[in-house]
């Protein structure tokens, strides 16, 4: 019989020899065959560029290295943005790591150009800032694909940019028009220092520098050199929709805004009290002796020996609260004008109104906009509006008859924005059909889109200025200038 011990010592026999049978095959397994590796390091100048292995997008990009690859022939790719793409094949051998450069730079064909071109020929070149020497029309070659940055620059013209692309092999057009400033210069945000292209409102002031006022920017001078603008954010103006502007006796500034009125003279901003509240002012005129006049949407206040006075619809024949613009004529009297409600005139005192029926044939509409004198008449401008019978056109009061003369149809069926007289009687009138000046209503000169260097029709106010140009603010265009002393048309 077989004892316990005899079969513990037979039990531990059998697995030990299990156990070294087991380890001997693994560790006697035959070691698999090792692929061959070749090595590859592909750089270029620019670097950047993309690396494809045989149509395959590695995920790579130059300087780089591919490893672990067959021996075999590899057709290798790269693409970089605005080259062309260049193909190369490498025979692989284990024993062999390679190393390719590709100098994009060297190959012609890898290089692009530009072709310089403008409406006005004989513009100098410059590119990235540097003078080139070539003026247009011209082409130069062998430049680096990239973004180039092309400037044109003629006399009597607007200096002018763009940029271009240039890339392998391909002649890019940098072709621009010119904008000719001979005897039409325009004024925008993107080519000066003006703020908006709505503007309201110019001045000249005493030393002749120029004021322009904007609805949505507050308000620039512009000294003929430079441009220095006044908003809400860095000085002391209310508000940046400004309305209207007028000069003080010392050249002080005072501004009429959406929200009432201010004086700026020159270094220190003050308000201007007596404007009632929320009202919106739309006329101002210094009368002298520290007295003055505003126009608000609430009535008309006049400041005088030191007192406010507020003239509105509870004032006796006046003709109503809108008041769109104020004047003192040449005979001390002061004229207002209303939307709706007619125009009044302060007399010794008294107040006398006039209220013009919707007859087209007999007499204008109420939609008055603006008030001016030449010394001899009082001029009106008024708005056109179908809807309302509004025939807009324009209107003089005659001292010498005591009459009201509409027998002006050039005039008829635009809006008149704007009346200023220059010190030589000259009538500027601003319209939505471009500007008009006459001395003589039977001879008048216009100004419009097409005809002139005018882009729109759209005329809110005008000015001109010592040097002869005339200063032209638009709805929407921006601000010009109009040489005309050197216009001989």
């Amino acid at each position: 019989m077989i004892t316990r011990i005899t079969l513990l010592i037979l039990s531990f026999v059998l697995i030990s020899f299990l156990f070294i049978s087991c380890e001997k095959e693994v560790s006697t397994s035959p070691p698999s065959e090792p692929v061959p590796i070749g090595f590859v390091s592909i750089e270029s100048n620019p670097p950047g560029a993309k690396i494809y292995e045989d149509g395959r997008n590695s995920g790579l990009v130059t300087p780089d290295s591919l490893g672990w690859l067959e021996e075999k022939e590899y057709v290798f790719t790269l693409k970089k943005n605005l080259y062309r793409d260049t193909s190369f094949s490498i025979r692989v051998l284990e024993s062999e790591p390679k190393s390719i450069f590709i100098d994009y730079h060297s190959n012609p064909r890898m290089l692009g150009g530009i072709i310089f071109t403008t409406n006005l020929t004989g513009a100098q070149v410059f590119v990235n800032d540097d003078d080139t020497g070539l003026k247009t029309p011209a082409e130069m070659k062998g430049l680096i694909p990239g973004i180039y940055k092309v400037k044109y620059v003629k006399e009597n013209c607007r200096d002018d940019s763009l940029l271009v692309t240039v890339m392998s092999n391909i002649m890019v057009d940098a072709a621009m028009s010119l904008r000719d400033t001979s005897i039409w210069v325009d004024y925008t945000p993107v080519n000066s220092g003006v703020q908006s292209y709505q503007i309201t409102d110019l001045l000249i002031d005493h030393q002749g520098f120029l004021w322009v006022a904007s609805r949505d920017a507050g308000i620039s001078k512009f000294t003929g050199a430079e441009w220095i603008n006044y908003n809400e954010s860095n000085s002391g103006l209310i508000s940046d929709n400004v309305s209207v502007m007028e000069l003080g006796e010392f050249g002080e500034i005072i501004i009429g805004t959406n929200t009432g009125a201010v004086k700026f003279d020159g270094i220190s901003w003050s308000g201007i009290g007596g404007v009632p509240n929320s009202a919106e002012v739309k006329g101002l005129d210094y009368i002298g002796n520290d007295s003055l006049l505003i126009a608000t949407t609430k009535g008309v206040v006049l400041y005088a020996n030191r007192r406010w006075e507020l003239f509105d619809a509870s004032v006796e024949n006046f003709p109503g609260d809108v008041t769109t613009d104020v004047m003192k004529d040449f005979k001390g009297k002061i004229w207002v004008t209303t939307t709706m409600t007619g125009i009044g005139r302060l007399n010794g005192g008294e107040w006398r109104k006039w209220f013009f029926d919707y007859d087209p044939l007999e007499n204008p509409n109420n939609l008055f906009n603006t008030v001016n004198h030449d010394g001899e008449r009082i001029w009106f401008g008024l708005s056109y509006n179908v809807g309302l019978g509004a025939w807009g056109g324009l209107m003089s009061y005659d001292y010498t008859s005591e009459t009201f003369i509409v027998n002006y149809p050039f005039f008829a069926g635009r809006t008149i924005y704007d009346i200023n007289v220059t010190d030589e009687g000259e009538k500027l009138v601003s319209t939505n059909d471009g500007l008009h000046t006459f001395f003589n209503t039977a001879q008048v000169k216009s100004y419009r889109r097409g005809t002139t260097g005018l882009t729109t029709d759209n005329i809110i106010c005008s000015i001109l200025d010592a040097n002869g140009n005339i200063w032209i603010g638009t709805q929407s265009h921006g601000l010009f200038k109009y040489k005309r002393y050197l216009d001989k048309k």
